[in-house]
C-alpha cells in the first residue's frame, strides 16, 4: 500500500519546537535589514536560532573561532568564518566558508619566573568541588604561595568546594593579561586558555584535577606545545623553565597556532570596501 512507503516521521518534541520557532522569529526580524550575525561563544539554543534565522533570511553570517583547537563549524549556513589559525583557514574554505584573518598579537617568549610564590590556577567550564582539594595539593609543594583562581567567563557563581584561605578568586571578566600579570606561573587544565597563555609569555604546567576530564584531552602536552605533569612539586617549575627553553620549543608553538595565510582577507572586510 502507497501509506508504506511514506517516510517515518515523528513529533518533535517541546526543546525542538521551541529552537524552530526561535529560528523563524530570527528569520522575521533579519529579512529585509542589513545586519551580519557573528557567532561567538557556545553553540547554546539562542545562538543556533539567530544563526539560522540569518541564513534563512539571506543576511550574513560568521562564526567566530575563539581557540586553536576550535576547527568544526557547525553547519547553519554561515557565510563566512573568522579565524585565528591556518588550521581554521583550512577547514572554513573545506566549508566553502570565506575564512576572515582576526587581529593578531605576536607571541611573547615565555619568561622564567623570578619566585613561583603566587600560582595561578586557570579553570575551564567543567570546574567543580575537586578544585578546593587540588588547591590543597598545590600548597602542600608551595606551602608558602598564594593561590589567584580565575573562573571560566561563562560560570557566574562555580561550585568550588571549601576552598583554603590562601586561595583568592578574581574578578569575573577580568582580562587575561591582568590575571597573568599577577602570577608567577600558572596551573591549567584541559583548557584552550593555556596557549593563550603562552602567547603571553606566562610559564604554564598543565594539570590533571580541574576537572574529569583527565589528563591533556587536547593533546597540548603530547604534541610537545605544553609543559604537563601528573605529579606537581616544587621540582615541576624547574622542568618546565627547561622545556620552555629549548631552542626548538617555540617552532612547536608557532606550528600550533601558525596564522592564517596572506590570501586570508582581514575581519574588517566585513564592514570595509576597497
Amino acid at each position: 500500500m502507497l501509506w508504506k512507503m511514506k517516510p517515518a516521521r515523528r513529533r518533535l518534541n517541546s526543546d525542538e519546537l521551541s529552537l524552530c520557532l526561535a529560528s523563524f522569529l530570527h528569520t522575521e526580524m533579519l529579512e529585509g535589514s542589513d545586519a551580519t550575525v557573528i557567532h561567538i561563544g557556545d553553540r547554546s539554543e539562542r545562538r543556533i536560532a539567530m544563526t539560522a534565522g540569518a541564513a534563512l533570511a539571506g543576511r550574513p553570517s560568521v562564526y567566530w573561532q575563539t581557540a586553536y583547537h576550535d576547527t568544526t563549524f557547525p553547519p547553519l549556513g554561515y557565510t563566512h568564518a573568522a579565524v585565528i589559525n591556518k588550521t581554521g583557514e583550512d577547514r572554513a574554505l573545506g566549508y566553502d566558508i570565506e575564512p576572515l584573518k582576526q587581529a593578531l598579537k605576536k607571541p611573547r617568549a615565555v619568561t622564567a619566573p623570578s619566585s613561583s610564590q603566587r600560582i595561578g590556577i586557570a579553570m575551564n567550564a567543567f570546574a567543580g568541588p575537586e578544585v578546593a582539594e587540588l588547591c590543597r595539593s598545590v600548597l602542600s609543594a608551595f606551602p608558602s604561595a598564594t593561590l589567584e583562581l580565575r573562573t571560566h567567563p561563562r560560570i557566574a557563581s562555580p561550585n568550588l568546594g571549601d576552598l583554603p584561605k590562601e586561595a583568592n578568586i578574581r574578578p569575573r571578566g577580568e582580562a587575561l593579561s591582568a590575571f597573568c600579570d599577577t602570577c608567577d606561573i600558572v596551573l591549567c587544565g584541559n583548557s584552550a586558555v593555556q596557549i593563550e597563555m603562552l602567547l603571553l609569555g606566562v610559564l604554564v604546567i598543565h594539570i590533571p584535577g580541574l576537572d574529569d576530564h583527565g589528563f591533556d584531552l587536547y593533546r597540548y602536552v603530547a604534541e610537545g606545545v605544553t609543559y604537563g605533569t601528573t605529579d606537581l612539586d616544587r621540582h615541576s617549575v624547574d622542568a618546565a623553565i627547561q622545556f620552555y627553553a629549548a631552542a626548538e620549543w617555540p617552532d612547536r608553538l608557532l606550528q600550533h597556532v601558525s596564522p592564517p595565510s596572506d590570501a586570508c582577507r582581514p575581519i574588517s572586510a566585513l564592514w570595509t570596501t576597497e
